[in-house]
């Protein structure tokens, strides 16, 4: 399983003032308030089984949740703020804070790095939402394994009738 990491945030930044270069500021953090601080996301298996729609629908029964894909991986996210994040959005456990928190970057950060491929990806907050995609996605995966039922008799036939 991989590890949990600092996702982006849903969101078009089109009408977006220019952002300041992270590297000019004493804290990077502050115009975005901490973004990175104020989720978790853990990856979940890629559903292909009404099962694992399932299991993404009762997720998305839970308030403040929200599963989405990003560079083609799926993760559960909890919109919860980090408890040792301080009003000035500064860490309150900076010289001790989590190896994962010390290996993210704020200049390719979720504010300040790029986030386009993040619109074009699912993402979904509601039992709704979902139950439309696995609708459409169970559908098309069974479209394509009667195609390759009917590929396969149609194989099977020709070899039977040439022989």
């Amino acid at each position: 399983m991989s590890r949990p990491r600092p996702t982006k945030p849903r969101g078009s930044t089109a009408s977006a003032p220019p952002k300041p270069d992270p590297r000019t500021l004493d804290n990077p953090c502050l115009p975005c308030k901490g973004g990175c601080c104020q989720h978790v996301a853990i990856p979940i298996d890629t559903p292909t089984t009404p099962g694992d729609f399932d299991d993404i629908r009762w997720y998305l029964l839970h308030d403040n949740v929200r599963v989405f894909v990003e560079d083609g991986d799926w993760y559960c996210e909890f919109k919860t703020r980090c408890s040792a994040l301080q009003t000035d959005w500064l860490c309150a456990i900076y010289e001790k804070r989590p190896k994962i928190c010390r290996d993210y970057d704020a200049e390719s950060c979720e504010y300040y790095g790029e986030n386009d491929a993040d619109d074009a990806e699912p993402s979904f907050e509601t039992v709704e939402e979902i139950e439309a995609y696995a609708r459409e996605f169970l559908a098309e995966k069974r479209r394509k394994a009667a195609r390759r039922r009917r590929h396969k008799h149609a194989q099977h036939a020709r070899r039977k009738g040439g022989a």
